[in-house]
């Protein structure tokens, strides 16, 4: 479990769907106890982890370019990520 954190220091967390409405969903309800940004697809959401480094990244399993499957191995298999 995620220790919470204060108020000014919330977890991020990278949602990686391609369904627009499934996204902005999920960022919305979790926007109460995080920062949320959101990629497209897989092959963003690599960009956006090494940019950002979130704390959680909840993945979609079937999307185009790269899927939740392999953007999963890609952050375990790399040691700057592998911690997520």
């Amino acid at each position: 479990a995620l220790p919470i954190p204060s108020a000014t220091n919330k977890h991020k967390v990278l949602v990686v769907e391609d369904n627009n409405d499934i996204a902005l969903y999920i960022q919305k309800i979790l926007n109460t106890i995080a920062e949320v940004h959101i990629a497209e697809n897989g092959q963003k959401a690599i960009k956006h982890i090494q940019d950002w480094m979130p704390d959680v990244v909840i993945s979609d399993v079937m999307m185009p370019e790269l899927n939740g499957y392999d953007l999963c191995k890609y952050i375990r298999e790399n040691k700057s990520t592998d911690h997520i």
